[in-house]
């Protein structure tokens, strides 16, 4: 499985030069993010942190100031200061990341970056601001799952629903077919 997230990799960075020359910058910016967040698994963090501030830079430069992809750059960034210790970086990232997840209604991005707040102001000793965030974290995640409960239960209820309606309506055909057998029965006995 390595090899294939090695070889995915390599494929990503031919893409940014690719997207560069053909001057595709929205799918660079796509690019650059994985690459970002690949370099953060990686633990390459200096390299992370070019990447994610390269797609931050090209977003700006196209006008974009809020989009998921906005929230997974200073997410990403935060990661990557919160991982190199530099956590007033990581905060002013994961603010950044909130900031925008909010306005665009990205709980799932809300979640993650709550939670790479919440972790840096622990490492600094702001307490009250890490268990705020912390509650953050918690919310939008009792409200993800709560979402995703209710998806399966209204699925669910509507297989239910339609199972039970073919269900009547074979048994109205059912019916229906020996009520029309009855008739014909009664029509050859007279």
């Amino acid at each position: 499985n390595t090899g294939q997230y090695d070889t995915a990799f390599n494929y990503f960075e031919k893409s940014v030069a690719l997207f560069d020359s053909l001057k595709n910058r929205p799918n660079k910016r796509k690019a650059l993010l994985l690459l970002g967040h690949y370099h953060l698994e990686k633990n390459n963090l200096k390299r992370a942190k070019e990447q994610f501030i390269e797609a931050l830079d090209l977003g700006k430069e196209m006008g974009i100031v809020s989009d998921q992809h906005m929230v997974s750059a200073f997410s990403g960034l935060a990661k990557v200061y919160n991982t190199g210790k530099s956590y007033n970086e990581a905060i002013t990232s994961g603010l950044d990341a909130i900031k925008i997840a909010s306005e665009i209604g990205a709980k799932q991005k809300l979640v993650a970056a709550h939670e790479i707040v919440s972790e840096a102001f622990a490492k600094i000793g702001a307490y009250e601001q890490a268990f705020y965030h912390q509650q953050q974290f918690a919310i939008y995640q009792d409200s993800l799952t709560n979402e995703t409960n209710t998806r399966n239960l209204n699925e669910i209820l509507t297989k239910y629903e339609t199972d039970k309606k073919e269900k009547e309506n074979l048994i109205l055909k059912k019916e229906a077919n020996l009520a029309e057998l009855t008739i014909k029965k009664q029509q050859s006995v007279t």
